[in-house]
């Protein structure tokens, strides 16, 4: 389908937040997923993945927009919808979530929400 060439592209990322590809503009995107235009909208501004896969306008994915998991080991990232999906891929209770989220704390070399959290930080 031929697509204005004013179209802003859209990004599409893996939950390992690599680039997977560019899709040019919001029709496109939405013939893609099969979806409406209207939620392809929605998961660029929600943060919500589609198919397993993350959306952005920029080519350069905002972390910022989204939760996610840092490995200091392997230095990978990944990205998730809920809380509850970090929950059950950690297979870890909501307590020990909002403790390590909190304080920023290692859990199996991943940290949640920081690519730079304080690790001598003692409470």
């Amino acid at each position: 389908v031929s697509q204005s060439r004013y179209a802003k592209p859209v990004y599409v990322f893996s939950n390992k937040g690599t680039l997977v590809s560019t899709i040019d503009g919001l029709t496109a995107a939405a013939e893609h997923f099969s979806i409406s235009r209207k939620g392809i909208a929605s998961r660029l501004s929600s943060g919500k993945s589609i198919q397993g896969m993350f959306l952005s306008r920029s080519a350069e994915l905002s972390l910022n927009n989204y939760l996610y998991l840092y490995n200091y080991t392997s230095q990978e990232v990944r990205l998730f919808d809920t809380q509850l999906e970090i929950m059950k891929f950690l297979n870890i209770t909501t307590f020990i979530y909002h403790k390590l989220d909190k304080k920023k704390k290692l859990f199996n070399g991943w940290s949640i929400n920081s690519l730079n959290p304080d690790l001598n930080q003692k409470k």
